[in-house]
């Protein structure tokens, strides 16, 4: 059930683009449409839910889920009740805080919790209103989702969003506190309640203990918020996989935020989201998000390996993560992700007022406001490409570990206090020390850290969620300050270059292909070998600049590179390409080349046909030298999509097909640019301000319409 999606948020997006935006996610190589549905936008008043248009037709998410299966893709919901993504209440209704201010979060002096991105007065989660209108909510949405399960297209839905959410994060609070409670639960609130945390600070466990249990009560809240909203869910016929994600944090706090073990039982899968913002020398770094050395053990290493232990049987989830660089992206490859969605595919430069919290959003999105593509677009093409290619052999995969690292939620509770700036011991203090030992994320990952310059894989289990007798699986157990095994008979992927990593992942359908990912994290280029367990001795040769990230899938039996992430002007076995980041992927009988720069790729042509696809869709024919393949990314004015050796992938120019027929049918069957022209200026001109509209509009689906016509003479930019 693995899969590729990109998130298109339909209500920031003008109507008139939503058919472009959703064949730039077929071209983007994405299966699977993401969306959250936001619950204040779609009822403004209460009692008064569009989900049709009839208000305003970015409401229609009736029609554009619609138009999601036209294309043929699968559908990932995400309705909230809390969606945050950057909205006004985080997408909670504007009318809920004002009109029932019973059900306002507060903090111990009174004060509501806000939302920091728009300011507005978070709900409580478990407060009776709060459930009750989510659950009229739900009553209005489900039936559309509902309708897509009935076609077989839901794929899965999204329980909530980042528990504890934006604004009840330890971060947010003033004086510091990790408390992430809402104190606004008199039903099953424990008591006595600190309101401050004690100068000195406790100095026995007798004195902490309050504090211990304010924070697990603040888990066990928001966790049942969760499964209650999940619950709601499955009682109103939603039988579809529900999954909830995890939040961020710098790698030493992350696992504290919430129980992930707790919050995978809630929905039964938990997904993890990736933002390596808070960083402290990073390895690599492109405008906001990069990875330094530890942020990057923890994102792409130890939070996939957790949440695979925590929902068996569902794939590794990224529920969220940027396409705004390469390594960024990709990275988590070599953790054993499966499945990501791309957050967000489409900019919006200018949010609408009734929607966003900031007038400019998702500047770092691959496809512009208008349709047109940057050259990040390929940093989310090239891994869909690939991961297109592995199909149900790489979705199904092995991923192996000899070494497994306990990880328990429990200490935390106590640890927790001693993270947070401000509200801690003072360096050196005894038991300030000790409370500081038991933070058990840090120490696993710490842990972590040392096996991966050893380049020894390993599981991370929480035992709580595991199988009994599960320690049998493994070489072994290491709890929390226990030495790291240095033993290289551990490792199961390998390279003979320091600061490369390496990792492995074995068919489970009876081939013997497997799947490697290296990732580059020095700055320089890096020539050597990568072997594995039950490879050939030789192993298989590699180069690539760094830092950058490079995959292929090898065929068992003849040990050939069949298809390849190439980034770092990269070579992978035979597969090679020039250029900084490239993608060569065998999709049944065709090879697919995709990049974003001119370069030269060296594959196996094998006598095929070669043809170029460009950006609108047209297939011209493209020759080659061999296996030498020149590759230019701009011929004219027309941007290449893709070389193939083969025959065109008739599934990816359907897309096409489709796009243009719906937009026929949009256009109507007067489509002559000069007639509308013409027509639109003496409406204008007599003052008929109706027609003129009507025109101006139908122009604007004319140029959008052409932009997948060879000759786009009449598209013109200014209309």
């Amino acid at each position: 059930m693995a899969f590729r999606a990109a998130e298109i948020h339909y209500f920031r997006v003008p109507r008139d683009l939503w058919e472009l935006m959703l064949l730039r996610a077929g071209q983007f190589g994405a299966d699977t449409i993401s969306t959250y549905i936001p619950w204040g936008f779609h009822e403004p008043e209460e009692g008064r839910v569009d989900l049709t248009g009839e208000t305003d037709e970015r409401r229609d998410l009736a029609g554009f889920v619609d138009l999601v299966r036209a294309f043929g893709f699968r559908f990932l919901a995400k309705p909230g009740p809390f969606v945050d993504a950057e909205l006004l209440g985080g997408g909670v209704p504007l009318w809920m805080p004002e009109r029932y201010p019973e059900t306002l979060a507060r903090r111990w002096n009174g004060d509501p919790f806000p939302h920091s991105d728009s300011h507005v007065s978070r709900c409580s989660v478990r407060h009776p209103i709060y459930v009750e209108k989510v659950g009229r909510w739900f009553d209005a949405v489900t039936p559309i989702l509902l309708d897509a399960q009935s076609a077989g297209f839901l794929t899965a839905v999204q329980v909530d969003n980042e528990c504890p959410g934006d604004g009840f994060w330890s971060y947010e609070m003033d004086p510091p506190s990790p408390n992430r409670a809402d104190y606004n639960d008199p039903w099953d609130r424990p008591a006595p309640m600190p309101g401050a945390w004690p100068s000195p600070p406790p100095a026995s466990h007798e004195e902490l203990a309050p504090f211990v249990e304010l924070d697990r009560f603040a888990d066990e809240q928001m966790v049942g918020a969760v499964a209650t909203f999940a619950n709601m869910l499955r009682e109103r016929g939603i039988t579809a996989p529900l999954f909830h994600d995890m939040c961020c944090g710098r790698w030493e706090i992350g696992p504290m935020v919430a129980d992930m073990g707790m919050l995978a039982q809630a929905t039964g899968w938990l997904g993890s989201n990736v933002y390596a913002e808070d960083l402290r020398d990073p390895f690599f770094l492109h405008g906001e998000y990069g990875y330094s050395f530890e942020e990057y053990v923890h994102y792409c290493w130890w939070r996939p390996r957790l949440v695979r232990s925590l929902s068996p049987g569902r794939p590794v989830l990224l529920p969220e993560i940027s396409a705004v660089a390469d390594l960024y992206l990709q990275a988590p490859l070599i953790g054993g992700a499966d499945a990501f969605c791309v957050y967000v595919l489409h900019q919006v430069p200018f949010d609408a007022p009734d929607v966003g919290s900031y007038p400019r959003w998702a500047s770092e999105a691959p496809v512009r406001a208008d349709g047109e593509v940057e050259r990040r677009f390929w940093n989310g093409k090239s891994l869909f490409a690939w991961q297109r290619a592995g199909g149900e052999r790489l979705a199904t995969s092995r991923v192996p570990a000899d070494v497994a690292l306990v990880y328990r939620r429990d200490p935390e509770h106590a640890a927790t206090w001693a993270e947070v700036d401000g509200a801690g011991w003072p360096e050196g203090d005894p038991f300030g020390e000790e409370v500081r030992a038991m933070n058990t994320g840090r120490r696993s990952q710490e842990q972590a850290q040392a096996l991966v310059r050893g380049q020894i894989e390993f599981d991370v289990v929480d035992p709580r969620s595991a199988p009994e007798g599960w320690e049998a699986g493994y070489r072994h157990v290491l709890e929390p300050g226990d030495p790291t095994p240095t033993d290289p008979g551990l490792r199961w992927a390998w390279t003979n270059v320091p600061g490369v990593d390496a990792s492995v992942r074995y068919a489970t359908d009876g081939a013997d292909d497997v799947f490697l990912v290296l990732v580059n994290r020095t700055q320089a280029r890096a020539e050597g070998t990568v072997r594995w367990r039950g490879g050939p001795e030789a192993g298989i040769g590699f180069a690539l600049d760094g830092p950058a990230v490079s995959a292929a899938q090898v065929d068992g039996g003849s040990g050939e590179v069949v298809s390849a992430i190439l980034g770092g002007c990269a070579r992978f076995g035979g597969l090679a390409f020039t250029g900084r980041l490239a993608a060569v992927a065998a999709w049944g009988d065709a090879l697919v080349l995709t990049s974003a720069d001119d370069g030269t790729f060296t594959a196996p042509v094998r006598g095929r046909r070669l043809s170029r696809i460009t950006m609108a869709g047209a297939v011209e024919p493209w020759v080659a030298d061999g296996d030498i393949i020149r590759y230019v990314a701009e011929v004219g004015d027309t941007r290449t999509d893709m070389v193939v050796a083969g025959e065109p992938p008739a599934d990816y120019l359907g897309a096409f097909e489709t796009f243009r027929g719906l937009m026929d049918a949009r256009v109507g069957d007067d489509t002559d640019w000069d007639e509308l022209q013409h027509a639109f200026a003496h409406a204008r001109l007599r003052g008929d301000l109706a027609a003129s509209d009507g025109l101006e509009r139908r122009l604007r689906l004319l140029a959008v319409a052409e932009l997948t016509v060879a000759d786009r003479d009449r598209a013109r930019g200014d209309t």
